[in-house]
């Protein structure tokens, strides 16, 4: 991570890197600013410490939708439109 001036402004850009100053508040809770929410996947994030330094990396749950409907295979017409032959095939020690 690339190291920064603070100059008293609340959020600042350095290159592609926001950087937002946050109060923290007697709970220890800190909100993330609006634009950052809507980026995410899921209500959750993982805060990893890094020496002085706190990174907040968001939880997203796997696209499993890209497994779905997806298979391919090197098989007769006739192997696959028959389930209990289809089964046999892929559970078989092909070799």
């Amino acid at each position: 991570m690339g190291s920064f001036l603070y100059n008293g402004n609340s959020h600042i850009k350095t290159g592609y890197i926001l950087i937002e100053l946050k109060k923290i508040d007697s709970h220890g809770r800190v909100v993330l600013p609006p634009v950052w929410r809507k980026k995410l996947q899921s209500n959750e994030v993982f805060i990893v410490e890094d020496g002085n330094v706190l990174l907040v990396i968001p939880k997203d749950d796997p696209d499993l939708s890209r497994y779905i409907d997806f298979l391919k295979l090197d098989i007769s017409p006739e192997i696959y439109s028959d389930y209990h032959q289809l089964k046999n095939y892929l559970l078989s020690d092909r070799k």
